[in-house]
């Protein structure tokens, strides 16, 4: 999934370096992309639906960038008409599209956009297989707001995991403010710091993810190796057996 979000950012039409190894193309319906949303199509006939982040320049580029203010700011609901256009997309390629997995996510902005339609649309909600977001935008003082009965939000959230590189400052707000899924947090591959941990490529191959946080409540850091109240390996033996797969091998998630 990190690398569909990459391939999301993709103006050019060159897709091959993202792609390569994961099993899905761009969806040939050409009506399912555009410069908010990448929609991708599996070799099984499951769907991506990525969200772009942030992508200065390009087309949509200072409505991203105003969204990203909104963001910072707690005031996501401000720049509505943004994440509603995003929502209706989604939902139009879901009821359209005739797939039977569907699978939502994004980057960065492109990661809050996507929880936003998931917490807003019934359709979304019922369809969407999976959610996986990377270091995306969460306000660390005030709290995504939507009308989640307490048995959709516990539906939606087993679906939902939302990935974060430590040190990365986007999406601080999930160290203290989650209350809908997993978040699994990495170490940053490189120096740690507030935008080298940010883009996208910290996920490719990063393969040292542990849970954090599930719905609102922290985890404690003898308790890490759960996950999901199962128990688990721990963190070392639970990522070791990734060492030395090949691209095909390793978790859907990395690639």
């Amino acid at each position: 999934m990190a690398k569909l979000a990459a391939a999301a950012y993709v103006s050019d039409g060159n897709y091959d370096e993202h792609l390569k190894g994961t099993g899905y193309k761009v969806h040939p319906d050409k009506s399912f992309s555009d410069h908010n949303v990448t929609t991708f199509l599996h070799d099984n006939g499951d769907v991506a639906i990525m969200h772009r982040g942030t992508a200065v320049g390009s087309k949509g580029g200072s409505a991203d960038l105003k969204a990203d203010a909104m963001y910072a700011l707690g005031k996501a609901g401000s720049n509505k008409k943004r994440f509603d256009d995003r929502m209706k997309k989604t939902e139009d390629i879901m009821n359209r599209s005739g797939a039977t997995n569907f699978y939502l996510g994004g980057h960065s902005l492109g990661g809050g956009t996507a929880e936003h339609a998931a917490r807003n649309s019934k359709v979304v909600r019922e369809k969407v297989t999976a959610i996986h977001t990377f270091n995306q935008a969460a306000n660390p003082l005030f709290k995504n707001k939507s009308n989640l009965t307490k048995e959709e939000k516990k539906s939606l959230g087993s679906k939902f995991t939302k990935h974060r590189i430590g040190g990365d400052v986007v999406s601080g707000g999930l160290r203290s403010r989650n209350d809908l899924g997993t978040v699994k947090k990495y170490d940053a591959k490189g120096k740690e710091g507030a935008l080298s941990s940010h883009g996208i490529d910290q996920f490719i191959d990063n393969q040292t993810g542990r849970t954090t946080h599930v719905g609102k409540h922290r985890v404690k850091k003898k308790d890490r190796h759960m996950y999901d109240g199962k128990p688990q390996a721990t963190n070392a033996n639970r990522w070791s057996r990734y060492q030395g797969m090949t691209a095909t091998q390793t978790p859907m998630v990395f690639r």
